[in-house]
């Protein structure tokens, strides 16, 4: 399945007046943003960590070869119980090398704390899309396909030192009660 990635304007229009705006449109924190919205507390949950053959799509975005390993991290972001947003991220090896030990030390913490504190790096952009249960990195996740069928997720670039990784964040309905509470 082909995602129909639009800019910022072009999804603005599309949500309308969707409570969902502000943090969909959101650049700095996701966790800090929540943490502030939110009555209940915020974590992350790892759900899997490891060395594999990013979709052929993400090698695209992050221009790297197709049979290049990189560390894929899938994770969720909840209040209390309540999952809120699935993550998933993608750290190439070169740039996994280059933070590895930041990366260690983060363990169980979201990657926000690393991406947002560290000085030689930055976003370089990001995307928006309505997508259905049938993506192929959604399959990965079978409580997703029993949630909806269509769900806003977003795709950034970060840069750190000048090496790319991806991050692709896909809200559950349930993040629309967080933040209006």
């Amino acid at each position: 399945m082909q995602i129909n990635w639009l800019n910022k304007a072009k999804a603005e229009t599309e949500l309308g007046t969707n409570i969902l705006k502000d943090v969909l449109f959101y650049d700095g924190s996701l966790t800090r943003y929540l943490q502030s919205r939110c009555k209940s507390d915020i974590s992350l949950e790892i759900i899997s960590e490891s060395w594999n053959a990013p979709f052929q799509s993400e090698c695209g975005i992050l221009n790297i070869d197709k049979n290049q390993v990189s560390l894929v991290r899938l994770s969720w972001l909840k209040s209390d119980t309540e999952k809120l947003i699935f993550a998933r991220t993608i750290i190439p090896k070169p740039t996994h090398d280059l933070i590895a030990e930041q990366l260690s030390a983060l363990g169980d913490r979201p990657l926000g704390e690393l991406l947002f504190s560290e000085t030689s790096g930055y976003r370089a952009t990001m995307q928006y899309a309505k997508i259905s249960s049938a993506c192929e990195w959604l399959n990965q996740v079978t409580e997703l396909q029993q949630v909806m069928t269509e769900f806003w997720t977003r795709q950034s670039i970060f840069f750190i030192k000048d090496r790319p990784l991806l991050i692709l964040e896909l809200f559950l309905p349930q993040i629309e009660h967080c933040i209006k509470s």
